[in-house]
């Protein structure tokens, strides 16, 4: 027999439960924690193959991506000062 305290927290609560249920039901908890187990390196793995797969396709557009930032860097520094003129390279301001 159990008897639980109102003073207890959830995670002493779930412990106790899993105790009890573990030790009731020790095969079935076995094939559920392998499984779980199954489960999460499956998941895992996977996750770290799609962190690789955007990784290199990040890489492939680095300098694409750089491009682009800077035109819109440049073009909302231009908005903000509008009297830079520009001569003969885009590095010198007159």
């Amino acid at each position: 027999m159990l008897v639980l305290s109102e003073s207890l927290g959830q995670d002493a609560i779930r412990i106790l439960i899993d105790v009890a249920i573990s030790g009731i039901f020790s095969e079935e908890c076995k094939k559920f924690n392998a499984a779980m187990r199954n489960t999460r390196d499956s998941f895992r793995q996977e996750l770290a193959k799609r962190q690789v797969q955007v990784r290199r396709e990040v890489y492939s557009q680095e300098m694409s991506l750089r491009f682009t930032l800077r035109d819109e860097v440049v073009n909302d520094v231009m908005k903000s000062f509008p009297c830079v003129i520009f001569r003969n390279s885009p590095n010198t301001a007159c």
